[in-house]
């Protein structure tokens, strides 16, 4: 078995090592080392060398693999985010609005009941039966203007809360999507380094 004069790629130190060695440790430095074989020339190369070598393919296939992926959930949140944008926002129930319109709306046709029936006793004037059509008129009047007020109010409502909901989803989406955007960007630039 010959020895080889070969310099440490730690410490620069002269070592003799052997032919059919592949690895070795500098009893200097301590450095480890792997015996380089190319085209006739032996040399020695740190083994960090080579296992960063092999570290920066596998991150780069491991971007490559990791691009489309991350691609696609972003692709997938954003058909989720415009689907939870297209659904009807829930406003708020105006109840006391509400009841108020539907009162008004069943006593129409219970005061033309006590008022048909007031006429079939004959009791057609004096103020009661005055008194019942202006209660008449004012439900009909105020069923109406209660129901036209409460569409209004209700599409106002609902406009606010479709812009509160859809700012809760934006922001929702912005913050998940930022941890992926970071990923994917650095994804792209390990596959353009190497």
């Amino acid at each position: 078995m010959e020895a080889m004069a070969l310099r440490c790629a730690g410490c620069g130190a002269n070592l003799e090592v052997d032919s059919d060695v592949d690895s070795l440790t500098c009893g200097y430095c301590k450095t480890p080392q792997e015996v380089v074989r190319r085209g006739g020339a032996i040399a020695l190369k740190k083994v960090g060398d080579a296992i960063a070598r092999v570290q920066r393919g596998t991150d780069k296939t491991a971007a490559e693999l990791a691009i489309p992926r991350l691609e696609r959930e972003l692709a997938e949140r954003e058909a989720t985010r415009q689907r939870q944008l297209n659904e009807p926002a829930r406003p708020p129930a105006r109840r006391r609005l509400s009841n108020a319109v539907i009162w008004m709306a069943i006593g129409v046709p219970v005061l033309l009941f006590v008022m048909v029936g007031m006429s079939a006793e004959g009791h057609v004037t004096g103020f009661f039966i005055h008194a019942v059509w202006a209660l008449w008129w004012t439900c009909i009047f105020g069923t109406i203007l209660g129901y036209l007020f409460l569409r209004f109010v209700r599409s106002r409502d609902r406009t606010k809360a479709k812009h509160l909901r859809d700012d809760e989803i934006n922001a929702e989406f912005e913050q998940e999507t930022r941890k992926l955007r970071q990923q994917l960007a650095r994804a792209r630039e390990i596959v353009s380094e190497h």
